[in-house]
Order: C-alpha cells, then structure tokens, then sequence
C-alpha cells in the first residue's frame, strides 16, 4: 500500500515528473413532479308558466214576449292570469363525480458533465484514445504511441512496486504517475491530472465531476502542464501494481 498526502512535481536531468493523490469519489442525482386538473358542472331548471283561465257565468233565456216585458242586466267579471316566475338554479354542491385527469412529468438530472464538442470524432477507448480525445477537446494535436515509452512506463510502474516512484529511463524526456485500476483511466487523466487547471481549453466544466476524489487542494499544476503541452508528441503509458505511469518525448 502506499499514502500520499500531496502532489509531487519533480525535475530529473531535464525530465518532468509528477504525481497526485486519490480518495473515494461520488455523485447521484433525481428529481419527479406532477401537474393534475379537474372541471366543474353548473345545472339550470326552468320552470313553465300555466295557461291563462277565463269562467264566463252561464247565462238564462229571455222570457218570451207575453205582452209585458222585464229586462235585467249583469256585468261579467273580469279575466284573471296568473303567471308562475321563472327560476334559475345554480348547484352549489360539488361537481358531478367524475375522475380527474391527472399527468405525471417526470425530471431526471444528470450525473455528469456535459462531454466536449470534439469527441465527435473515434479516438478509442484505450489510454491513447482518451488521452487523444482530450487533446483534441483542447485545439491541441494528438499524441503518436511510442513503444519505447510504453516500455519506459511500464517498466516504471513495475519498479515502483505500488508506491509513486519516478524513474528515469533512455527516451524519456516528461513523466507522469497516479494511483488507478484497468477501469478509471479517463478520472485519472482528467480528474487527477489535466484538473490541476480546470480552466484548460476543452474542459468545460467537467472537472465538477471528474474530479471528485482527487487532492488539489495543494495548489500543483505539474500534470496539468505537461499534458497540455506541445513540447511533447510521442507518449505511452502502463499499468502495473496499482499505478498508472504515462512518458512523454
């Protein structure tokens, strides 16, 4: 096992050399809502209004003419109409059952940074290919894979036995070193490197979350120049016991 509590930059024989530390990282992320509606019903009545009525009193015969003659008179009364009102009602009670509508919208965030514009373009997912896609993100050219340095990292690597020890072999002109697995290549070269400087060309942001779980807090930029350097354009890179180790000419 090995303990690092800060970063290391060292400059051998015109040779720069660099390593940083690594802690636990994580991140998550969620989010839901949802929006419903429902109506409601208004109810008139009218009512109808009866007819008018008229009585007319029945009326008796005039005697016949016997040589005499009476007469009488009578006034009818006047008709009468009586007219119902009209009533409007409007339900106070609530609305006519029905089942409400109901719609779910659901949120998600994201757990990570948004990639950079220039992974379009195939580069790969081995070490070249990460290391190439970010060059790339940076307006930078691309790294030529060299043997011999895959052999001078390797063999670096393997010498240092799980500890971060530089070495200087024949055909190595920069070093970088850091503590990983087969499968974090990408949080080691981003987060524990080139996010030295997180304002770098290309990064846009991503630091936020490649990041996490790496030591910067030591203020050492020494990874983070000499991978975005254009000084250097042949690289390889190993791992062996724990540790990445990356040479550049």
């Amino acid at each position: 096992m090995f303990t690092l509590s800060q970063f290391t930059l060292l400059a051998l024989a015109g040779t720069s050399l660099a390593a940083p530390a690594l802690h636990q990282r994580e991140a998550w992320g969620g989010g839901w809502g949802h929006v419903w509606e429902y109506a409601t019903e208004v109810v008139t009545v009218i009512g109808n209004a009866p007819e008018a009525t008229y009585a007319a009193p029945i009326q008796t015969s005039e005697p016949e003419d016997n040589g005499w003659r009476w007469t009488w008179t009578y006034e009818a009364p006047a008709a009468t109409t009586t007219e119902a009102a009209v009533t409007t009602v409007v339900s106070t009670s609530a609305p006519v059952a029905t089942t409400p509508t109901t719609s779910w919208v659901v949120w998600t965030t994201e757990t990570t940074a948004a990639a950079p514009s220039a992974t379009s373009a195939s580069y790969g997912t081995g070490y070249l290919g990460i290391a190439n896609k970010w060059r790339a993100a940076a307006g930078l050219p691309t790294y030529t894979e060299s043997s011999k340095l895959v052999a001078n990292a390797l063999k670096t690597a393997q010498d240092s036995n799980g500890q971060l020890v530089h070495e200087l072999n024949s055909g190595t002109f920069a070093q970088v070193l850091a503590p990983g697995n087969a499968d974090n290549f990408e949080s080691v070269y981003v987060g524990g490197w080139l996010c030295e400087i997180s304002t770098l060309a290309g990064l846009n942001g991503i630091c936020s979350t490649l990041a996490q779980g790496w030591d910067h807090s030591n203020g050492e930029t020494g990874h983070a120049e000499i991978l975005s350097s254009t000084t250097y354009s042949e690289i390889g890179c190993a791992l062996a016991k724990g540790i990445w180790a990356c040479d550049l000419a």
